[in-house]
């Protein structure tokens, strides 16, 4: 541990709580902010630790130190809870609250976009900033100085309002969450007996026949006959519905506002299939469609507010019986889609595109419900670096080291990014 109050990054976080006297050592929770690297660290002797002294070489300084706040009292809100009510305080630094489910359908009140002016409900403003869901949960927000406007817009199913304030009055807050990624690492295993345990099939409303049945399966061209995969096997009719599909499969409990999603399709016949992300729900949400319909392309669709367009079309051309893998990453407003087909080892970018119109949502398998020939299987949802670019565990050596890097633009480095640590 190096530092006193300003901490080295080789530093314990959680040493350096106790000997900051954010937590003792039966643990606690902290608020860690990043801070620029400062050429020396001084050691000292606190709560019963010694920090040590540390002079930083020169080219070191890129790296990020780190400082410590006390966490906030969380404090229980309702769904029209405002910024600036009594509970909030003097509106100086961070507040943590704890919001209930359903807020997003009750009449919005919320003036701004990601800075949000005091009057607006913290609640449906953290929905509007895609750092929370309708099902509510804890989250925290900054104060700042107020602004003389606020924009609007319509977002995560909440629309926040223009508002003037030329005199200046009140305050800003911004939403800061710990849910802003992915709300956890996803991977079928294949463990679960029934795909009902991890998944929720839903139909179109107009598909006949229904309702659809989805499945693990035994792959039928696996020369061991022990691999699984996921199949739609079940007939489930539509007509005149042009562009939608019949039948989705939802990862039950799993929602992602930036991730990378992984998917690997066998077409034993050529058949129109999509994968849904970022669904908040019916009328908003990412798609990208295959073979639609039926023909050589690849499509990537946004629907907004219940009016669904068209961002982007590729020619792509698919075969039968071999396996195709997609990568889809979406962080912030970089949606990509990269596409590997068979053993190859070249992964094709497909789409790279600028949008973030739909922040956060499910993610889905589709058919149009008669695609009883295609098996999906490598199903996963995990973390995106975009320092990093995608990195696939096929392409590393014995030592889990990347031999094959997809690179992707470097971020720019972000100070004092805060984020809530528990120490059990």
């Amino acid at each position: 541990m190096f530092g006193s109050q300003l901490y080295h990054p080789y530093s314990s976080i959680c040493k350096a709580a106790i000997h900051d006297g954010k937590i003792t050592d039966e643990g606690g929770e902290f608020i860690l902010s990043l801070a620029p690297m400062p050429h020396l660290f001084h050691g000292t002797n606190n709560n019963q630790l010694q920090s040590d002294s540390l002079q930083v070489e020169k080219g070191q300084t890129d790296y990020d130190a780190f400082t410590m706040q006390h966490a906030p009292k969380i404090v229980d809100v309702d769904c029209e809870t405002k910024g600036n009510d009594k509970m909030f305080g003097d509106q100086i630094g961070m507040k943590a609250f704890i919001c209930p489910k359903d807020c997003s359908k009750i009449p919005h009140n919320v003036f701004g976009v990601k800075d949000y002016f005091d009057a607006s409900s913290v609640c449906q403003a953290a929905i509007h900033a895609g750092i929370m869901t309708d099902n509510g949960g804890s989250c925290s927000l900054m104060f700042e100085k107020p602004y003389a406007d606020y924009n609007g817009n319509t977002q995560a199913g909440i629309t926040s309002k223009i508002f003037e304030n030329h005199e200046k009055e009140g305050a800003t807050f911004v939403v800061i969450g710990t849910k802003m990624d992915t709300t956890g690492y996803y991977e079928e295993d294949y463990k679960a007996d029934e795909i009902e345990e991890n998944y929720e099939a839903e139909d179109h409303p107009k598909a006949a026949k229904g309702p659809s049945r989805w499945s693990f399966t035994l792959f039928p061209f696996d020369e061991k006959g022990q691999k699984k995969v996921i199949q739609q096997n079940s007939q489930v009719d539509i007509e005149d519905i042009h562009g939608e599909f019949a039948t989705k499969l939802f990862r039950r409990g799993f929602e992602s506002a930036n991730g990378m999603m992984k998917i690997n399709i066998f077409f034993e016949e050529i058949q129109e299939v999509a994968i849904y992300f970022r669904y908040y729900d019916e009328n908003n949400y990412y798609v990208i469609k295959m073979n639609v319909p039926k023909q050589k392309k690849i499509e990537i669709y946004k629907k907004v507010a219940g009016f669904e367009s068209l961002i982007d079309t590729n020619d792509e051309s698919f075969i039968e019986m071999i396996w195709y893998r997609f990568f889809i990453v979406f962080h912030n407003d970089e949606l990509k889609l990269y596409k590997q087909t068979g053993d190859i080892r070249r992964i094709k970018l497909v789409f790279d595109i600028k949008n973030n119109d739909v922040q956060r949502g499910k993610v889905a398998l589709s058919t149009n419900g008669d695609a009883t020939g295609v098996f999906f299987d490598g199903f996963q949802v995990t973390d995106y670096n975009p320092q990093y670019g995608i990195i696939d565990e096929k392409y590393t050596n014995h030592r889990g080291f990347p031999t094959c890097l997809l690179p992707a633009s470097k971020s720019k480095r972000q100070h004092f990014f805060e984020q809530r640590y528990h120490l059990k």
